[in-house]
């Protein structure tokens, strides 16, 4: 690979790994985080081996990926170091390093199995694309209301409207984390949050539950 070609590959791969969260908000114009992004694709490209391939390229940044969603909090772009830190942290031992990311998906594929929901450690949208694809999820929108971070579809699940088993599954969550009952969880999401978090959209609410909000005068 010459020069150009490594870069267009790392930018593309880093544009995968970012995708998911949400730009920050001191790169406000499309120049400022083009810019942003080329100099962080060049600080990277540094640290590959003058000898890599794409497909060393495309497996770093995939365990990149789970990396950095195992540990991030925040919902906007990791610091370039943090990034940095991760990409090196992945690059080598190609067949080890494949392994690790087959037992990750294993390890959550059995919790998924044995609970329905996204295993804590192993929630990131790559490991649930890798499920939804050998069919043990639906969809992305299954993926999401199981618990993973499926941060780049949130458009989709909020307009689409949820299935029954998905409200109920959203409500024991809600109930457990909240320490309420179920009554109580559906009551708030129903007829409104604090102010500071915002009511439900009732667009995605399941059929079943739109006479209770046309009774309510919603």
């Amino acid at each position: 690979m010459n020069y150009d070609e490594r870069m267009q590959s790392i930018l593309t791969e880093l544009i995968k790994v970012l995708s998911i969260y949400e730009i920050p908000r001191n790169l406000k114009s499309e120049k400022q985080q083009n810019d942003h992004l080329h100099l962080l694709a060049k600080s990277i490209n540094d640290r590959f081996p003058s000898d890599t391939t794409l497909d060393h390229i495309v497996g770093t940044f995939e365990r990149t990926a789970i990396k950095l969603s195992a540990t991030r909090k925040a919902n906007t772009w990791p610091t370039n170091d943090t990034i940095i830190k991760a990409v090196i942290a992945s690059m080598g031992g190609g067949k080890s390093q494949a392994k690790s990311i087959e037992d990750d998906i294993e390890a959550a594929a059995r919790f998924l199995d044995n609970t329905g929901r996204a295993h804590p450690s192993y929630r990131s949208s790559y490991i649930a694309k890798q499920l939804i694809s050998r069919g043990l999820l639906k969809d992305e929108r299954d993926a999401h209301w199981r618990g993973f971070d499926m941060f780049e579809y949130k458009e989709l699940y909020l307009k689409q409207r949820m299935t029954l088993a998905e409200w109920t599954n959203h409500i024991r969550v809600l109930a457990k984390m909240c320490n309420m009952s179920k009554e109580e969880a559906e009551e708030r999401e129903l007829f409104g949050y604090e102010a500071t978090l915002g009511p439900i959209n009732p667009n995605v609410l399941p059929e079943e539950l739109l006479p209770r909000l046309r009774q309510a005068g919603m």
